[in-house]
């Protein structure tokens, strides 16, 4: 068994008799699995991540899951648990992985092109002697090309050590969540669940963030005026497009906690936002 990007914990709360259903996106076929046996791969991250993972971000939000599944109040302190575990599940799974290599080189390039300037202006200012500054110059552009060539997993890893303050969590303790509640267990989840409009990031007021929490519980951040982490039971349209969101987002793998026959058809309608997501009216 490998290290998981989706935590095993959270694929159980859309599990069955500990059962869950995976659906290839691309093919459509379902097939039925166990939550210890998707979503990982052999040596994903080191060993010191991994626990630094379990302990600093799983954890604590375990204990967030377990209260939304009892339909208990949520205090500050679990939202924040729940927004930095949201934050690490954007930059841990392979879609995340696939942007931060394919972004290496122009990082490389951004990092030494402000070092050049920086070595520009302490030599225009004889703060550096000329034997220093060529030496620093010749180590720039080793650098610059030794980043350009590294996509090891090790420059992944970097952007995955959990914070005490995230920007992107503090956005999203911004929103208020609603809980939106589905008593049949249709909620998709994937390998990819959290959602938001890439043109509008989550500090926008249109911004609408998604969070699958389980079979039976979507997290809906807005920034609407409503009491935040209300439960709030579904409509059937709400809940529609959110799983449609699901579907769009997904790297390779929806989840489901039963093969639902309208979920390959839904993949082959495709994902991605129809509507806008309402609280009030």
């Amino acid at each position: 068994m490998g290290h998981h990007y989706v935590p095993a914990r959270y694929l159980a709360g859309f599990t069955r008799d500990d059962r869950l259903w995976g659906f290839h996106k691309a093919a459509g076929r379902p097939f039925k699995t166990k939550p210890d046996s998707i979503a990982n791969e052999r040596q994903l991250y080191s060993e010191e991540l991994e626990n630094l993972l379990n302990n600093d971000i799983e954890q604590p939000a375990n204990v967030v899951l377990e209260k939304i599944s009892l339909r208990q109040r949520l205090d500050a302190g679990d939202q924040e648990a729940l927004a930095r575990y949201m934050v690490i599940m954007l930059k841990r799974v392979p879609a995340a992985r696939a942007r931060v290599l394919e972004m290496t080189p122009g990082v490389a390039d951004e990092v030494t092109d402000e070092l050049i300037r920086d070595l520009h202006s302490l030599k225009g200012r004889a703060a550096i002697s000329d034997a220093k500054y060529s030496a620093m110059l010749a180590e720039a552009a080793r650098v610059r090309e030794t980043l350009k060539v590294d996509r090891s997993s090790a420059t992944w890893w970097g952007t995955l050590a959990p914070k005490e303050s995230d920007r992107v969590a503090d956005g999203m303790l911004k929103m208020n969540w609603a809980l939106v509640t589905d008593p049949t267990g249709q909620v998709l989840t994937c390998d990819n669940p959290v959602y938001f409009f890439p043109w509008a990031g989550i500090s926008r007021p249109e911004s609408e963030l998604i969070f699958p929490i389980d079979q039976h519980t979507v997290l809906l951040g807005t920034h609407e005026l409503f009491p935040t982490c209300s439960y709030i039971e579904g409509k059937a349209v709400a809940l529609r497009e959110m799983n449609r969101r699901t579907i769009g987002n997904a790297d390779r793998h929806i989840f489901a906690a039963d093969s639902f026959g309208w979920v390959m058809k839904a993949i082959k309608n495709g994902g991605g936002p129809r509507l806008r997501l309402r609280v009030n009216g």
